[in-house]
């Protein structure tokens, strides 16, 4: 549990989110107090809601489907299940899209060729290939996802900090950027609460068919731990330091700008960082698809949908 859930928690949107309460982009944005107020508040809610759907998860050994066909009925729980289809696929195209936006950064257009909207050659290429990972990973199930959580997590984590502590340095040390988030203002605590919330919700949900595995009750409190007391914290800080020093909240675009050991370091941090979010977004999609079509009359079988569904979010991503 601890080592999917601290592959599952790192995902781009804890630096997004980091760098919105910095005001990115000239938006509102507060100052480093409030933003670690807003991140305590909002992470805390969300272990709440984690741990109490993961506790019920345990409990039954049922999956989301299974737990909302009690709620809702059997045509019932269709509508709530396509919801989050819907999003799972939305996430993975996003993610395809990312790892093929870095990888394109980081190797240029070599060909000169664009295929289409201005995307190039390499950039539609990279997203096909690794969306057939990922697909492939997924469909491989859930003790793939742990394996390449397991081994990946703390290489994650420890460039993440060294890469915030190196931005830092850059920008001329921390009171220099508590000087620069000091200015920062017009975003209130609701507001930045709400982004925090907003920006996680789905993952949140999703949780229940990941602790369904878990043993004890132990065990859902340090799989919801690792994710909202450990790695999104620690990302959401890591956006915040990251718009103040660099006006950028992602830190793997500025290692690509450092030359290429960093490079390749934060090409292969981002694939690892994303491989095991993007997998469990396609996995558990399989379980929303296909409880929901049994609901309506159709059996489709899980393997099948992931290989589709990889398809299509894989092409959308591209």
């Amino acid at each position: 549990m601890f080592a999917i859930w601290v592959g599952f928690g790192y995902v781009p949107t804890g630096l997004i989110v980091g760098g919105q309460l910095a005001g990115q982009g000239g938006a509102e944005g507060m100052t480093f107090g409030q933003a670690l107020l807003a991140i305590s508040v909002g992470e805390g809610l969300l272990l709440i809601l984690t741990f109490l759907l993961g506790l019920a998860a345990m409990r039954t050994g049922l999956n989301l489907s299974l737990i909302s066909r009690i709620s809702y009925g059997k045509m019932g729980m269709i509508l709530p299940m396509l919801i989050m289809a819907l999003l799972t696929l939305g996430w993975f195209a996003s993610i395809v899209g990312m790892v093929g936006s870095i990888f394109d950064v980081a190797v240029g257009d070599l060909t000169g060729i664009t295929v289409v909207n201005g995307l190039s050659l390499e950039y539609v290429l990279l997203c096909l290939f690794w969306g057939a990972v990922f697909t492939y990973s997924a469909w491989r199930g859930i003790t793939a996802i742990e394996t390449i959580s397991g081994w990946a997590a703390p290489f994650v984590l420890i460039v993440a900090l060294v890469a915030a502590v190196l931005m830092v340095g850059e920008f001329g040390g921390f009171d220099k950027v508590i000087d620069e988030a000091s200015t920062r203002s017009g975003m209130s605590q609701g507001t930045g609460v709400t982004i925090m919330l907003g920006a996680w919700i789905a993952g949140v949900i999703m949780g229940v068919d990941i602790f369904r595995y878990a043993k004890k009750v132990t065990h859902v409190f340090i799989g919801a731990a690792a994710c909202f007391i450990l790695t999104n914290p620690l990302l959401n800080i890591v956006g915040y330091v990251g718009s103040i020093s660099t006006g950028d909240s992602n830190f793997i675009t500025w290692m690509v700008t450092k030359g290429l050991f960093l490079t390749i370091v934060g090409v292969t941090l981002w694939v690892l960082a994303l491989w095991t979010t993007n997998m469990s977004e396609l996995y558990c999609n399989a379980l929303y698809v296909g409880p929901a079509a049994e609901s309506a009359g159709l059996r489709l079988h899980r393997g099948k949908i992931v290989i589709v569904v990889g398809i299509v979010g894989t092409i959308l991503g591209s």
